[in-house]
């Protein structure tokens, strides 16, 4: 084999592999591992993040709402475990603001709930679900 054929067939292998390896990652990064397991997960690479940083990585949510911890109306099922963070039992926690940001993807949806934090929505929580899931 030429020196010339022998380093395309090592660029090829190099690419081939390194396009496996974006494959696999953005595969976990877009949350597809959650569609295939069927149940929620969460998404700690956003924990803590800002509001403007998730936006500019993921575009414009599909839906946004704020709402009071305290506002029972708002409770759902997918969303109990702010109360981990914010419990019912302190009188404190009912008039916490909390901003739900969520996005559709192909197979699964995702949300991230912000809380303020020195007046900028900061991650709080995150789940993702597959699509049809029921809570």
């Amino acid at each position: 084999m030429t020196r010339h054929r022998l380093r395309w067939l090592m660029v090829a292998v190099l690419a081939v592999g390194v396009a496996g390896l974006v494959v696999t990652w953005w595969g976990g990064y877009m949350g597809f591992q959650a569609a295939r397991i069927g149940r929620p997960t969460k998404v700690p690479r956003l924990h803590g993040l800002t509001a403007e940083a998730v936006i500019a990585e993921l575009g414009p949510p599909a839906r946004d709402y704020e709402f009071a911890i305290g506002d029972a109306v708002a409770w759902v099922e997918f969303r109990i475990e702010l109360h981990n963070f914010y419990p019912p039992s302190d009188p404190r926690s009912a008039a916490v603001p909390i901003r739900e940001c969520q996005w559709d993807y192909p197979g699964h949806h995702l949300a991230a709930w912000f809380h303020r934090v020195d007046g900028q929505w900061i991650v709080l929580d995150t789940g993702q679900w597959p699509e049809g899931f029921e809570f």
